[in-house]
């Protein structure tokens, strides 16, 4: 792998293709609800305590429009080895700049 620290324009060689890559985390996040209720009697609200996400592991060739997504359980480095056997798999004999942003 290659750390591109210059101009982007100028590290890409000419027989390679450009994809840029993040992931992203949904789901969802409760928290204790508040209410407006009359002095003396409290309302029964239902709130859903706990939390659930997925990963969304993506890639995007912004010249062809091509882009390549994986619904993974969580961020580490075993679903990125799999996020990225199976990108080299449906990109076999192509020579790829894969721009990633180097979070943690």
């Amino acid at each position: 792998m290659r750390i591109l620290k210059k101009n982007l324009q100028d590290e890409i060689k000419e027989d390679e293709e450009s994809w840029f890559f993040d992931e992203s985390r949904f789901g969802t996040h409760s928290k204790i609800g508040h209410g407006w209720f009359r002095t003396g009697i409290r309302t029964p609200v239902k709130i859903k305590l706990g939390y659930k996400n997925f990963y969304l592991y993506s890639a995007a060739n912004p010249k062809t429009g091509d882009q390549f997504t994986l619904l993974l359980p969580n961020v580490n480095i075993n679903c990125m080895n799999i996020f990225l056997k199976e990108f080299s798999a449906i990109n076999k004999n192509k020579k790829i700049a894969m721009v990633m942003d180097g979070a943690g």
